[in-house]
């Protein structure tokens, strides 16, 4: 109440302080002929000539000089109100608009001599007409907006629209002012002081280039946002899982996805008794989603405290999230999900469709797509071989993933997987193990979206379903009535498929029937292989941990769990990988120069996390991969799968969790923006960027290799033998992380730079590029062009 009462008295406060100085310009200003006077107006503004001709003498500038250097200095408390949260405004726009003004207002009014600048006379009026126009309209509505709650439509047309004249009026004021000043201040003097203000001033202006379309376009897209809101849409009709309603807005009746965050993180914390990291991250609150990765780090520190931190957080943070979000019945009831789960029972209204695979063999070698590759071919035996080792060498991948797979490459055996059966939840993701699969004869039991939804979903089926026809194995999945009643084709392929939110326990029933996945003794695999955006991935996630927590409840070891885990999020590495990294941003290699340059323009972030340290002495080395533009949301549904693997791990199922690549889908490069920085990203040693058929074929060989080697680093039996004390080194172990743990800079920080490097020519020219550029740079600046420059014998006389 207090911030509000202030902000009503700073605003209107300024509204008078601004019409003071719009009073003093009409009232200096005085009207006459065309033939008297001077005309300050600029040619090219279209109001105003032969009318205004006063401003022959200093003191009428001096006067409004003194007026705006003492009303423009509150404008910096703008600042201050955005840094302490008392407005939504950002800090840095904020700072943006206000910086110009008050280096014209101080390094300029202030500091140099009126009578220097009276020939500025009209650039000085146009600019201070804007400027106070702009803010007696900006501070009413301000003022209003505080006190009301709400700004007449005519006084926020005004302000969202005024700029796009006074704003380009008060810039060009401003650009004459700050050249007046560098040619006059300390005229027919060189000392020190005077060329530094000179150059400074002119480098000043060269900044307006950037910003001032920068800020212009923001007002813009400003406008457009006020004046012309999108309509709201249709409040969908809530069903199934949701995010938790004690985190509504009041106003919007929205669940908030931020606020639910930030609490899961706390209630994590708080299982493993670290109530000040807890309470830190519940006081972030809506600021989660540019926050969230600080309290992410705090809570991997806490993990890697011991094995007992690791697992109740893991245990708290999952439990909050059954125990919390909502699950909405058809008739509009809302009850927990866990309690949704639970009074479930053992009722499902899906049926089971069986289709079997008309191949009588499985391949005998193992083979992995290298489109783009030297021989643009399929690789497999020695060569295969070859490609693994170079990765391993040059950091692409882990030692230990490039063994894991040519372990399958030389198991022959291994690749026989019929009479194994794997339960993937999202069959149809594109960097799923699903064709490869099929292929090896495997039964898969697929859960994906129904059919029916559309065109899209039943050309998914209809390629599931021809893939197995085509194989050695067996898909079974299911159906919305009796396959006896669905016919072939078009027909069948519109009952296939089962809503995820909407019936998880229906699909655990489901899977638990002996024909599916429960026959007694049955071993199955079950992994996650779901993606949408934002927080539709969160809600996917929490329903298919809870049917991989309903399976490992009814099956115990006998079900294997298996996640594609994504390179872009904290993990714990190897010693060996983090002093790589380091290695790899070591200022002694040929492209440390240029890398200088990029750090400077995008500022790089080292690669090389502070290692933990966990309760026994021992150091835990951490890799930070989040990009944090991936988003809150991103970054929790992939926490929560991590926490099932480890609890997983704990209950004795083996578990296959290796990170894969970045992979350059459809559907990645689909945004422009990615495909320019992935073009750029392999500059940076050692990322690489996969295609999608060589990390599907890459990935699924590590799911074979830790279903199948039954002294392998997943299987809890050998936890021991690999030194897993914490589960959180579970996911150290067989990574293909494409790079992303042994390169010297984080991929978070390498984004816009990799795209610098892809339109300079690419990962292979940017050297030569940027060596050539600078060669020419120094080319120049020893040309008489400059060394005969005003700047330069300016110079040479005030320090030499």
């Amino acid at each position: 109440m207090l911030g509000r009462v202030y902000l009503v008295v700073f605003n209107a406060a300024l509204v008078a302080g601004w019409a003071q100085v719009l009073s003093v310009l009409v009232k200096s200003t005085a009207l006459c002929s065309a033939a008297t006077g001077d005309d300050p107006v600029p040619e090219w503004f279209p109001l105003g000539h032969g009318n205004v001709c006063a401003w022959t003498e200093k003191d009428s500038i001096k006067e409004v000089f003194d007026l705006l250097m003492m009303w423009q200095i509150f404008s910096l408390l703008e600042v201050v109100h955005a840094a302490v949260g008392l407005v939504g405004a950002k800090v840095m726009t904020t700072l943006l608009q206000v910086t110009s003004r008050i280096v014209v207002v101080w390094a300029v009014m202030y500091i140099v001599p009126s009578s220097a600048l009276v020939t500025m006379r009209g650039p000085f009026w146009l600019m201070s007409v804007a400027w106070s126009v702009t803010e007696v309209i900006r501070y009413s509505w301000y003022a209003m907006k505080e006190a009301t709650g709400f700004a007449p439509f005519p006084l926020t047309y005004c302000r969202y629209t005024f700029f796009y004249v006074l704003y380009p009026c008060g810039v060009y004021g401003e650009l004459c002012l700050l050249s007046a000043a560098a040619s006059t201040f300390g005229a027919g003097t060189v000392t020190p002081t005077v060329v530094l203000y000179k150059w400074t001033m002119r480098l000043f202006m060269m900044m307006y280039l950037p910003f001032f379309p920068m800020l212009y376009m923001h007002m813009i897209a400003q406008r457009k946002k006020t004046l012309f809101p999108r309509p709201p849409k249709a409040a969908k009709k809530e069903r199934g899982v949701v995010f938790p309603a004690a985190f509504k807005d009041e106003k919007t009746g929205k669940r908030s996805t931020s606020v639910a965050g930030a609490h899961i993180l706390a209630a994590a914390l708080r299982g493993a008794k670290e109530a000040e990291l807890a309470e830190a991250a519940e006081r972030a609150g809506k600021k989660w989603r540019f926050g969230y990765l600080k309290h992410y780090t705090k809570m991997v520190y806490a993990s890697c405290k011991s094995p007992e931190k690791a697992l109740a957080i893991a245990k708290a943070g999952s439990e909050y999230m059954h125990n919390n979000f909502g699950y909405v019945e058809a008739d509009g009831t809302e009850t927990t999900f866990a309690e949704y789960m639970k009074k479930a029972g053992k009722r499902t209204n899906l049926h089971v469709g069986v289709v079997q695979g008309k191949a009588t063999s499985v391949p005998t070698s193992w083979r992995v797509p290298y489109p783009g590759g030297k021989n643009d071919a399929t690789l497999e035996g020695a060569e295969l071989d070859a490609l693994l080792d170079g990765w391993a060498e040059y950091g692409t991948i882990e030692p230990d993933c490039a063994k894991a797979i040519k372990d399958v490459v030389h198991n022959k055996g291994w690749m026989d997987l019929r009479g194994h059966t794997f339960v993937l939840i999202g069959t149809g993701s594109a960097m799923g193990p699903f064709p490869k699969l099929m292929e090896l004869g495997a039964t898969v039991v697929a859960i994906d979206i129904p059919g029916k939804w559309g065109a899209g979903p039943k050309a998914m089926w209809k390629r599931l379903i021809e893939t197995a026809e085509a194989s050695p194995g067996q898909l079974i999945f299911p159906l919305s009535k009796p396959q006896t009643e669905c016919g072939t084709g078009d027909t069948l392929y519109e009952e296939c498929g089962c809503n995820l939110t909407e019936a998880p326990a229906d699909i655990l029933n489901w899977l638990l029937l002996s024909e599916v996945a429960g026959a007694p003794n049955q071993t199955v695999t079950i992994g996650n292989y779901t993606y949408l955006d934002g927080d539709l991935h969160v809600l996917l996630s929490v329903c298919a941990d809870a049917i991989i927590k309903g399976l490992i409840d009814k099956k115990g070891d006998l079900i294997n769990v298996a996640f594609l885990c994504t390179p872009t999020d904290l993990h714990v590495i190897p010693e060996e990988a983090y002093r790589a990294a380091q290695a790899n941003a070591s200022p002694f290699r040929l492209g440390w120069p240029v890398e200088m340059i990029l750090k400077a323009l995008f500022g790089l972030k080292s690669n090389s996390m502070k290692p933990a340290k966990a309760d026994d002495g021992s150091s835990v080395y951490l890799v930070d991969g989040i990009a944090v533009a991936q988003g809150p949301n991103y970054a929790l549904a992939k926490r929560l799968q991590h926490w099932r693997a480890m609890l997983a791990f704990d209950a004795g199922c083996t578990v296959s969790s290796s990170i894969a690549p970045s992979t350059a889908t459809a559907s990645v490069v689909s945004n422009i923006t990615f495909k320019w920085a992935y073009g750029g990203m392999p500059y940076f040693k050692p990322y690489y960027i996969f295609n999608q058929e060589t990390t599907n074929a890459v990935m699924a060989a590590l799911l074979v290799h830790d279903v199948r080697n039954a002294a392998g680093a997943k299987n809890p039996k050998n936890r021991g033998d690999y030194k897993i004390a914490n589960p959180l080194s579970l996911f150290k172990f067989e990574s293909c992380h494409g790079g992303v743990w042994r390169a010297g800079y984080t991929v978070d920080s390498v984004g816009a730079p990799s795209v610098v490097i892809h339109f300079l020519g690419g990962p292979n020219a940017i050297i030569p590029v940027v060596y050539g550029l600078l060669g020419a740079l120094v080319y120049f600046l020893q040309s008489d062009v400059v060394m005969g420059s005003e700047l330069v014998t300016d110079f040479k006389q005030a320090f030499f």
